[in-house]
């Protein structure tokens, strides 16, 4: 599960410099300056390259468990590490109202 972890948060971190790549390369296609042949150079290179960094490949795990079924996306934990913790009160800001 560690390794998955890892992949996740490295994948993660290349995504969001991806993004940042592409928004640049985007306003630079935009720019009326610029000769069309760069232009198509640089459409021709967000299709291709930046196509395999989608934010679909990027799965939404548990930090601590690395299970993605039933996870709740606020807090970033699985269903059953919220329930063990929050028995044990480890969660500040839950009480335990009603199991």
């Amino acid at each position: 599960m560690k390794k998955l972890l890892k992949k996740d948060k490295i994948l993660r971190k290349n995504l969001s410099n991806k993004k940042i790549f592409k928004r640049i390369l985007l306003s630079l296609s935009k720019n009326p300056k610029i000769k069309t042949s760069t232009i198509w150079n640089i459409n021709f290179s967000i299709s291709t390259i930046l196509s395999k960094f989608s934010s679909s490949r990027v799965k939404n795990c548990c930090f601590f468990t690395g299970k993605s079924l039933s996870l709740n996306l606020k807090l970033k934990v699985s269903r059953i590490f919220f329930l063990k913790t929050a028995k044990k009160l480890e969660f500040y800001g839950f009480r335990k109202l009603i199991w």
